[in-house]
């Protein structure tokens, strides 16, 4: 028995139909989901299972007019059939979609981005199915049998596992197999490029200050006048010594309790400047001066620690503070595309002084560390 005709059969054995209803009901309970039933072929199936001897046709209740006011009943035959094939369509699994299978199959025979804008096709009809199943499912819901709720769910459930899988697919395996690493060096440190990119940060030595507030707060500004103080301070001693080196650029870990959407004034920061290893010798003593000749008791909380980041995607923001949004949505979806796993605070590098480069010329490296799919 085919699909189309159980599906007829299934709603003539309800109770008589008239063909009208048969071709309202197959569309309200979504059957033309499963069964390609289109308003013509529903009597062209009703005369083979009359043959059949499985339905019995009768004149309606009011005059005739065409065979569309002819109702149908099904026949103790009919009955019989019909739970057969009940039985077999409950008990056996679906077969699987040959055809898609075939095109896994043939993946290496297609460019990748051609691969990826097949199934980028393929989750876009799904999406859309879904859509369209549970707007009829909003509107059956709470007057539909038992029954016809279980095939909505199922029918979802289903559209949604094959979104999983696609999705998984694309994240963990096509995009997986393309990503890249670079490795920096001290040379590249504080290179970026303005397309996303996964790179791998050495550990360092690093002065640190923390503190909470809004970036243009006084506590902030003067947290980053007195780590600065500490860092030429270490650079004049080591030099001294033998020892020469370029300040670094300023960085700065962010962390707020809902993001963005926080109030600024509760954002929290580590401020951060990469040392060469000599610094820890000299920062005991390079401090207590600095503290005194500034006459400012914070250069005191300026520490030396060593800073881990490993794996993380960055990016080159060119342009005012307020602007980083459209560029960390970027970052964003190049860390959802290639299946990494977010960790670790936002970090930024801030190539330009900010305190004295106008705000359209501000070029920031926005990093987030993160760990590749497993």
């Amino acid at each position: 028995m085919t699909n189309a005709e159980l599906a007829i059969l299934t709603l003539v054995a309800e109770r008589p139909r008239y063909g009208y209803e048969l071709e309202r009901l197959l569309e309200e309970r979504g059957f033309r989901q499963w069964a390609d039933v289109g308003f013509s072929t529903i009597y062209y199936i009703l005369r083979k299972l009359e043959r059949r001897g499985w339905v019995h046709r009768t004149a309606g209740g009011e005059p005739a007019r065409g065979p569309a006011r002819a109702v149908y009943q099904v026949t103790d035959d009919g009955l019989e059939a019909w739970r057969r094939a009940l039985f077999v369509a409950l008990s056996t699994p679906s077969p699987l979609r040959a055809p898609f299978l075939l095109g896994l199959a043939g993946l290496p025979g297609l460019p990748r981005t051609e691969v990826r804008r097949a199934l980028a096709q393929h989750i876009q009809a799904l999406e859309q199915e879904r859509r369209r199943v549970l707007a009829r499912w909003d509107v059956e819901r709470g007057r539909a049998p038992y029954f016809v709720e279980a095939m909505f769910d199922w029918s979802v459930t289903m559209i949604e596992a094959q979104l999983t899988w696609l999705h998984r697919f694309c994240r963990e395996r096509l995009n997986k197999e393309e990503i890249s690493v670079r490795v920096l060096t001290d040379k590249d440190l504080f290179k970026a490029s303005r397309n996303p990119e996964l790179v791998d940060v050495p550990d360092g030595m690093f002065l640190t200050i923390a503190g909470q507030g809004a970036p243009e707060s006084e506590g902030f500004a003067t947290a980053v006048a007195a780590i600065y103080a500490v860092a030429y301070g270490i650079k004049f001693e080591l030099k001294d010594r033998g020892v020469d080196f370029k300040v670094p650029p300023l960085e700065g870990l962010w962390s707020a309790p809902e993001g963005l959407a926080s109030p600024r004034d509760q954002w929290t920061w580590k401020l951060l400047m990469r040392m060469p290893p000599e610094a820890e010798a000299v920062l005991p003593e390079v401090r207590r001066r600095v503290a005194a000749k500034r006459n400012d008791p914070l250069v005191e909380s300026v520490g030396l620690e060593r800073f881990s980041e490993g794996l993380a995607v960055q990016v080159l923001h060119v342009g005012p503070f307020a602007d980083e949004p459209a560029t960390l949505a970027r970052l964003d979806r190049f860390i959802e595309e290639h299946g990494c796993r977010r960790r670790g605070l936002h970090h930024e590098i801030y190539l330009s002084d900010f305190r004295r480069t106008a705000p359209e010329k501000l070029k920031t490296i926005l990093r987030q560390p993160v760990d590749l799919p497993s």
